[in-house]
């Protein structure tokens, strides 16, 4: 009795695309390293937006010189946030301290 059954034929296995240019051929959809994701207030916003720009960089969407600029500037952006920071406690600290001299507890 004959085999029946469809011969199946292997073929080698294909990349998955969507369709869409992918790599160095895919158009930005910002141009640089785009628009940032949030806004950029603290150190974590900061650190978030650059592990963002740096997927873009690792696909293929930031030139490598673009990168370069967007880690300077978020680099500056978290050296100011964490500056902001200590600013504020600074300036609780010494209320702290104007309060409690005020009120004689320090031991003078």
């Amino acid at each position: 009795m004959p085999d029946r059954r469809p011969k199946l034929e292997i073929l080698p296995a294909q990349p998955q695309t969507t369709g869409l240019p992918q790599g160095p051929d895919r158009p930005p959809r910002f141009p640089g390293w785009g628009r940032p994701a949030r806004a950029l207030k603290t150190i974590r916003d900061a650190r978030q937006e650059l592990a963002r720009v740096y997927r873009r960089a690792a696909v293929g969407d930031v030139e490598s010189s673009d990168l370069s600029r967007a880690v300077y500037a978020l680099q500056v952006l978290a050296k100011t946030a964490e500056m902001e920071a200590q600013e504020e406690r600074i300036v609780k600290l010494e209320k702290a301290i104007e309060s409690l001299e005020a009120g004689g507890n320090l031991g003078r």
